[in-house]
Formats: structure tokens, C-alpha cells, sequence
């Protein structure tokens, strides 16, 4: 959303809400024993606004990456390649180390569920499914995992 990762406040609600935060409350001494009704409102404002900025963000992040191109890197070498589909709120993950077992797993900001088109490196062990891309593909030319965020690239 912006290119600077230690943008203002009044920046970033201006590019996610297209709306002007005016900062001029903010000049003035915030050391007083009490806040004058202007600078309690200008401190309830900036909580609100970070509320709404959340929620535009999450929305349009959920929105924007569905059908997203990734790549999913271990050690910085591609090991598969495929798209981000629909996040449910749960994902049946099915391991078969050290016994088979299928856990119900909570999908959660950190994580997402790809869909493996092509697979680069067949031993790789995805760490969630405990088995290797191999395993997982099992005569089909795609699968869904439960992958990390911090292992793709777009």
C-alpha cells in the first residue's frame, strides 16, 4: 500500500481510505494532567482510523492474492510452484509420520492453502503435512497444503 515501511499514519489512511487525517492536535503538549475534549478525540481518531485501515487491509489482502501466481522456497531454492486458493477457516491436514492421522488445523493469518501445480524438489518434507511433495502428489497432477507465508514469493 505504501512504499515506505515507516510511513505516517496520516499517509497510510490516506492511500487505504482515500481520506486526510488532519495531525495538527498532535503539535501541541500532551503532558497536561488532562486532555482537553479536542485531544481525546484526536486520540480516539487515530485508534479509529488504525481499526478501519486493519480492515480494508485484510480485505483486500484476502481478495488480492486469491489466484495468486506463488512459488514456495525452502533455503532460497524454489521447491514448488502454484496458486493461493480460497482460505477456508479450518484445513484438514493428513500426516503419515510417525503414524497416519488427519488434524484440523485453524488457518491463521500466518499460514495459507496453495495449490501445488508443479513440484521441483519431490523430497522436500512440507513441515505441516510432515511428508514430502512426492508423497502428497500421489498421482495427481495437483494438491492442496497448508504452507507458511514466509516460504513464498509471487
Amino acid at each position: 500500500m505504501v512504499s515506505s515501511g515507516n510511513a505516517s499514519l496520516a499517509a497510510i489512511t490516506a492511500v487505504t481510505l482515500n481520506k486526510n487525517l488532519s495531525k495538527d492536535a498532535c503539535i501541541s503538549e500532551w503532558s497536561a494532567p488532562e486532555l482537553s475534549c479536542e485531544k481525546r478525540d484526536y486520540a480516539a481518531l487515530d485508534a479509529w482510523i488504525a481499526l478501519s485501515i486493519y480492515d480494508v487491509l485484510q480485505n483486500k489482502q484476502s481478495a488480492s492474492c486469491l489466484n495468486q501466481a506463488i512459488s514456495v522456497f525452502w533455503n532460497k531454492q524454489e521447491v514448488a510452484r502454484g496458486i493461493v486458493i480460497d482460505q477456508p477457516k479450518e484445513f484438514l491436514v493428513e500426516r503419515t509420520s510417525p503414524v497416519p492421522i488427519a488434524v484440523k488445523v485453524n488457518v491463521t493469518p500466518t499460514q495459507a492453502i496453495i495449490r501445488v501445480d508443479e513440484v521441483l524438489v519431490p523430497d522436500y518434507i512440507l513441515p505441516f503435512h510432515k511428508r514430502t511433495l512426492t508423497d502428497m502428489q500421489t498421482n495427481c497432477s495437483s494438491f492442496q497444503a497448508l504452507v507458511s507465508l514466509s516460504t513464498l514469493k509471487t
